[in-house]
């Protein structure tokens, strides 16, 4: 049989008490089924006490019971709009209206009227707006203060980025400032 000296059996002692308190400082002291739990996150970077998602404020007109300008969270869709708007009216034609599509902030919600139904508002037709998307470098060039360069970029920069998704979209386009927007949104649509 192995015999051990005196010293060995020392060494082997200090290595196993060192053994021990190394393994209760290392992680022997959690309880079991405890997990880390970090504490302190701030999500989106908001500090405590404040909103922590971004807010959609979303004009909403057309044929719906109570026009007029609402907010929205993140994420809401045009549906979730002509609902907080007390609905879309009899005489809306929900069918030229892509209800899925998400909200951006500032955007304009107008929902058509049925062909041949009016306004009860003394508001435009829907029908007179000419929808900045889709018209031509012609349609473009009745608005005002958009010639030829200014509906030829227009088209242009819709090509590149998809269209326009609100108003503050136009400013992107040379040659169109605040006074000038102001007049085109009388005129026109983002649908």
């Amino acid at each position: 049989m192995f015999a051990f000296s005196r010293q060995e059996i020392i060494l082997a002692a200090v290595f196993l008490v060192l053994g021990i308190i190394l393994v209760f400082f290392s992680g022997g002291s959690e309880p079991e089924g405890e997990t880390f739990q970090p504490q302190g996150i701030i999500e989106n970077n908001s500090l405590p006490g404040q909103e922590s998602e971004q807010r959609l404020i979303i004009h909403v007109s057309g044929a719906v019971m109570s026009p007029g300008v609402y907010t929205f969270s993140q994420g809401e869709r045009i549906v979730d709009a002509i609902e907080t708007a007390g609905g879309a009216s009899l005489n809306a034609d929900l069918d030229r209206v892509n209800l899925a599509a998400p909200l951006v902030d500032g955007m304009q919600v107008n929902i058509p009227f049925k062909p041949g139904e009016v306004e009860q508002e003394n508001s435009e037709p829907e029908q007179s707006l000419l929808s900045i998307n889709q018209a031509s470098k012609e349609e473009l060039e009745q608005l005002p203060n958009i010639g030829p360069a200014r509906a030829q970029a227009i088209i242009e920069f819709r090509e590149e980025h998809g269209g326009f998704q609100k108003p503050e979209d136009l400013l992107k386009i040379s040659g169109i400032g605040e006074k000038t927007l102001e007049r085109l949104c009388e005129h026109i649509r983002f649908y």
